[in-house]
Order: C-alpha cells, then sequence, then structure tokens
C-alpha cells in the first residue's frame, strides 16, 4: 500500500505505516429502475436506489425519499395506490440523476492513467482561469431540490 502513496505528504504515509490492517473493497451501484413499489410494498434509500459515494447524497436521498413517501401517505391515507405512485413519480426522476451523476463523477475522479489525470485537471484549470465561479463539483441542482415543495395531488 506505501508504494501506491510515494511521494504524498510524510502524515499521510506515518498514518498509514501504523496502519495494522488494510482491506480493499469494491463500490457497487445498479442501474436506476422504472418503479420500486409493488402492490403495497415500496422501497426507499438504497434499496430503491443503490449510489456510489461520488456525490455524497445516498443519505441524503433516504431522506428525502421518506418526507415524500410520509407526505403522499398522509394526504392520501385512504389511497395508498396513488401515493405510492406519487411518490415515485416525484422522487424515481431526481434519484436516477443523482445515480448517473455519482457513477459519472467516479470515472472523473478516478481516471486510470498519467495522462488522463493530467488532461482532466488541466480542463479543471482553464474552467477556473474562465471564471472562478464556474468551477468546483457543479453540483447547485442536487442543493436546490426542496422535498417540502413535493404537492400530493
Amino acid at each position: 500500500m506505501l508504494a501506491d502513496f510515494e511521494g504524498w505528504h510524510d502524515n499521510l504515509i506515518r498514518l498509514f505505516q501504523d496502519a495494522t490492517n488494510v482491506y480493499k473493497w469494491g463500490l457497487f451501484d445498479r442501474d436506476p429502475s422504472e418503479t420500486w413499489t409493488k402492490g403495497r410494498i415500496t422501497l426507499i434509500g438504497d434499496a430503491a436506489h443503490p449510489m456510489l459515494p461520488f456525490l455524497s447524497q445516498g443519505a441524503a436521498m433516504a431522506i428525502e425519499d421518506a418526507y415524500v413517501l410520509a407526505e403522499a401517505i398522509s394526504k392520501l391515507p385512504d389511497n395508498l395506490d396513488s401515493a405510492l405512485k406519487q411518490y415515485e413519480q416525484e422522487r424515481i426522476p431526481r434519484t436516477r440523476r443523482v445515480q448517473i451523476e455519482a457513477r459519472e463523477r467516479g470515472k472523473t475522479y478516478h481516471v486510470s492513467s498519467r495522462e488522463e489525470l493530467e488532461e482532466r485537471d488541466r480542463a479543471y484549470q482553464e474552467q477556473q482561469k474562465r471564471n472562478p465561479h464556474e468551477g468546483g463539483i457543479k453540483a447547485n441542482w442536487v442543493y436546490e431540490y426542496n422535498a417540502t415543495d413535493f404537492n400530493v395531488i
């Protein structure tokens, strides 16, 4: 493991030298689902839309799901089928976008060659020079969503 971090900051190297057990594991997601509901059963959170951690939104999506589902059921307590349908209609497009964007960012963040890394970093630097306010992870669309705006029909 230390060979993989050769040339990194000494504090990090010392931290790694003190590690007694190191594990390597995979990160997995799946393609977005068309539906999360079967009959009177529905899914929320990772069960409905597992996503990679590259937007740090897994828990947030689960909380939003829970809010929207609770709101739909509370407004339509005698019509669970409609409540579940509205829940899916509100949530699936959003979580699909977050899943796909997290997957794409994983590819960008973990390029496999020095050339790709340099090309990516050069593009980021050029973008920063053109307009420093348009740099960064460009994820405002994630944070602009407000689950409390959901209206049950």
